[in-house]
């Protein structure tokens, strides 16, 4: 199947699994101060590396557990994957000893690493329910491919800072955006609950995000103190946002013992992205969990600023996902050299009856965006419960799609004062979009469509489910192709690819963003800076000319 890969697994080496009590009798033995900080450092490499992979084939070599042949056999296979890294993360709080946390290991840091990834691959033998696997019946290694496939959806933290400034900066801080008795003061709230302001949150997390990106050997500085902001305007501020982001042994121990049987359940690593061993020096678990601080996981954080019970920010967080869509087509139709129309979300009839969200018209065709900012539950991801699973797909994709349908049709067989720009349309294609998307895989996705299908009217030639990524990559190739975009629709729509995404790569579509989230992106970058004091200037200017590196890139790509 493409898009995954293949990993290697202790049992492929020695023909035998490792017994778990032997793996737990071998954690508690590890010094872990040494071993933690080494895992957080292999956190930030790719699967695929191959200096990662050369050594530890090298090591198995040298402990004469594989022949050179098998060795050269195994070079097809990823020597760990990130999944089985976390769950190692797990294995040494839930049976590490607390009195080894403090002792340093007498191996060097290669063969501490090699060692670390031995542990990991002993684990990852467990980690599946192969009894399951093997009943035909079952949909276990389905839901394993949805988990498996939500996990390791790469983002993009550059886009995810220009998105979340276009939100929670430009669009929700503009009072004139909403109807007055929709709008909340988000930032207000925020502030009062947690006593400093979304801007400091977003310049302190940016800043991490910048002093960890593209490092090769992170070494001492992957170590954070608290005091890393004390030379900066948010010398006060930045450990108060930071504490409550930290996890000491004691806390990862008592969470990893509940959650150790549960191998997608990384929950505490996404509340609280740090790991402290002293409670004022910190190490990232995972780079990602950090960065999606940024975008994702700034909606709960946000969220949580409001009582349990209340739900005026979860209804008012649409909006402006809704208005950052517009913006993004408006800014890309303006970049086109094809006559495309954006007609944004209205009210018509007698009843006031809304309509999809954004609609980009060319010619005789239609394309419908309905946006959806509901997210898949744990059930799902973690837990692979089937009812959980449908929920989120009726509600994230099905439901969504045919709402769609039921607006236009009533717009198309309606008078109304909007009904002259829907004159002559032949062809419609729907396109839902989430801020993350369920992936989903056959038979599911067939199923998927033929319920869909049996609802769906003959003039809707195409329906689809994005992440915002995608939509925002869509975007760019509506700006800058000089074709119309409904054939790469409709070629994505015959496919056998499971996301827009994955079908862009394989036929070698850029994969960029528009021009106008680049530039969104690099005045946040100033923005922070400046919200910092320009003091910590040298290590957003790493992020700054990593992303103008990339898309230079980008741009030669484009040449070709």
């Amino acid at each position: 199947m493409r898009g995954f890969f293949v990993y290697l697994t202790y049992k492929e080496i020695t023909k035998k699994k490792c017994d778990i009590g032997s793996i737990i009798e071998s954690i508690k033995r590890l010094p872990l101060s040494d071993s933690l900080i080494y895992l957080s450092e292999l956190m930030f490499k790719d699967h695929n590396d191959i200096n990662i992979k050369g050594s530890y084939l090298k090591y198995l070599y040298n402990k004469k557990h594989l022949s050179y042949e098998k060795i050269a056999e195994l070079t097809r296979f990823s020597v760990f994957s990130h999944q089985g890294l976390l769950n190692l993360w797990k294995y040494l709080l839930a049976y590490g000893e607390k009195e080894n946390l403090f002792k340093s290991t007498h191996l060097t840091r290669e063969d501490c690493t090699n060692e670390l990834i031995t542990l990991s691959l002993k684990i990852s033998d467990h980690l599946v329910n192969e009894e399951k696997l093997k009943d035909k019946d079952s949909r276990s290694v389905i839901y394993e491919l949805m988990s498996n496939g939500y996990f390791n959806t790469n983002k993009d933290v550059s886009a995810a800072i220009g998105r979340s400034a276009l939100i929670y900066n430009d669009i929700t801080q503009n009072q004139d955006n909403f109807h007055p008795s929709d709008f909340i003061d988000i930032h207000t709230d925020f502030k009062k609950h947690y006593g400093y302001s979304i801007r400091d949150y977003f310049a302190c997390i940016t800043a991490l995000c910048s002093k960890y990106i593209n490092k090769e050997t992170l070494s001492d500085d992957l170590i954070t103190s608290l005091e890393y902001f004390q030379t900066t305007i948010l010398k006060d501020i930045a450990p108060i946002i930071l504490q409550p982001m930290m996890f000491d042994f004691d806390e990862g121990k008592e969470w990893a013992i509940e959650a150790i049987s549960k191998p997608w359940d990384f929950s505490l690593f996404q509340r609280k992205p740090f790991f402290t061993i002293n409670g004022t020096q910190f190490v990232p678990v995972y780079n990602r969990y950090l960065e999606d601080k940024l975008f994702e996981s700034l909606y709960y954080h946000i969220r949580q600023a409001y009582p349990s019970d209340d739900t005026s920010f979860s209804s008012f967080y649409g909006k402006p996902f809704e208005l950052y869509i517009q913006l993004l087509l408006e800014e890309c139709i303006k970049q086109s050299k094809l006559p495309y129309t954006l007609i944004k979300e209205f009210k018509f009839g007698k009843n006031a009856d809304k309509s999809p969200d954004a609609m980009v018209r060319l010619n005789s065709k239609l394309l419908i965006f309905e946006a959806k900012t509901r997210k898949a539950k744990n059930g799902s991801i973690i837990d692979s419960q089937e009812e959980s699973i449908q929920n989120d797909l009726n509600s994230m994709v099905k439901g969504p799609i045919l709402q769609a349908q039921k607006a236009i049709l009533k717009i198309l067989n309606t008078e109304h004062q909007y009904k002259e720009n829907f004159i002559g349309i032949e062809e419609i294609y729907i396109i839902t979009v989430v801020p993350r998307r369920l992936p989903y895989f056959e038979p599911i996705k067939t199923e998927l469509r033929e319920e869909i299908n049996s609802e769906i009217n003959s003039i809707i030639k195409g329906y689809y489910d994005f992440d915002i990524e995608e939509l925002e990559m869509l975007g760019n190739l509506l700006a800058k192709r000089k074709k119309p975009i409904f054939p790469i629709l409709s070629d994505y729509n015959i496919s056998n690819q499971n996301s827009f995404k994955n079908f862009l790569y394989y036929r070698n579509f850029t994969m960029s963003r528009p021009d106008f989230i680049n530039n969104r992106t690099m005045v946040a970058f100033d923005e922070i800076m400046k919200h910092l004091g320009y003091v910590k200037q040298d290590e957003l200017k790493n992020l700054k000319t990593h992303q103008i590196k990339k898309l230079k890139s980008l741009r030669k790509r484009n040449r070709r």
